[in-house]
Order: structure tokens, then sequence, then C-alpha cells
């Protein structure tokens, strides 16, 4: 039985991936908790980069609790503050705006998991081509 729940959940976490990667995003903050341990990746508890340049393509840094997520950023790669409040309540003071279509090279945010997990993520979209996660 718990084969089935974890398949389930690879499935629901690959389908949730292929979408995130077919488009482009200009803001991002992300939680993650599994087991008993909860993951946190705030986007206002790092180090603010408004202007594009300030990375490079491909640079990787670690981020959240206990380093647990990889952010993989790009030249275009912007960390502002744009506070935006969600209808939960959520609200961030700062986003991660990623520049450029998302591929595993850049604009990427991974985490691993050796068990079952719950995800949540907020996720806004303005503009023609912005796609903001947060």
């Amino acid at each position: 039985m718990q084969a089935k729940t974890t398949n389930r959940f690879v499935c629901v976490v690959l389908a949730l991936l292929m979408l995130l990667m077919s488009v482009s995003f200009t803001g991002l903050s992300f939680s993650a908790s599994a087991a008993e341990t909860g993951y946190v990746l705030e986007a206002s508890a790092l180090t603010a980069a408004p202007d594009a340049g300030t990375f490079t393509d491909g640079q990787s840094v670690k981020a959240g609790t206990d380093n647990y997520f990889t952010l993989v950023y790009s030249a275009k790669t912007k960390i502002d503050s744009s506070e935006k409040t969600w209808d939960d309540g959520y609200t961030s003071k700062q986003r991660i705006n990623f520049g450029g279509k998302a591929t595993t090279e850049k604009n990427a945010v991974k985490f691993t998991t050796d068990g079952a997990a719950s995800v949540k993520v907020w996720f806004a979209e303005g503009g023609d081509d912005n796609r903001q996660m947060t």
C-alpha cells in the first residue's frame, strides 16, 4: 500500500515539475516539509539583488532551512522587494525573479526527499510573459 502512495506522490511531483519547467518565472518562494522536519525557502531571507547581472548563468546557491534547497540562477535573475499577500494570508516581502526559461541548468529550485513530503507553492502571474511563483 505504501508503494502506491509513494508512486502517486512521485507522479504528482513530476507533473508539477513538468508544468513549472514549461513557463518562465519571475518570482519565487518555496516551502516543503518532509517527514517530521519542515524545510522552508523564504525569499525574504535572501540577500537582495534588485538588478540583473548580479548572478551568472548556472550559478548555484544553497538556501532555506539547513540549506535544503539549491537555487540555480541565470544572469537575468533578480531578488527584489515585491510584496504580495495571498488569499490564505501568506505574505512574502521579497521574491526571486528568474529571468528567461526555466531549465535544469538555470532558473530552477532543486530539492530532494527520500520519503513522502508535502509541498506548498505560491504562484502569481502578471504582464505578458511574467510568471511569478511565491
